[in-house]
């Protein structure tokens, strides 16, 4: 999802996108990101935190776009099933 650097060792700043992604998946993490960073809740937050930083908004888009992603990739590796955090739990039961 994000470009990937490609620097020489004397230029730098030289960032490509990859030629070899699923743009249909690409786009539904892209619409999930935006559906939550509209809505209430943790997303909205990290979205509201990454601006105050001082993110432009294609950066933020990339950062909520790759939390779903991390948490795949993280289940995958451990060999695990997903369970919603404790503190979801939480926030769905109030």
């Amino acid at each position: 999802m994000a470009p990937v650097p490609r620097d020489s060792g004397h230029i730098c700043g030289n960032l490509h996108k990859p030629q070899r992604c699923n743009l249909s998946l690409r786009r539904v993490f892209y619409i999930s990101a935006m559906v939550a960073a509209n809505r209430p809740g943790e997303t909205r937050d990290y979205h509201q935190r990454k601006r105050a930083e001082g993110k432009r908004v294609v950066q933020v888009q990339i950062a909520l776009e790759r939390r779903p992603v991390n948490v795949v990739w993280a289940l995958l590796r451990d060999n695990r099933p997903y369970a919603p955090s404790v503190r979801a739990a939480v926030l769905a039961a109030a």
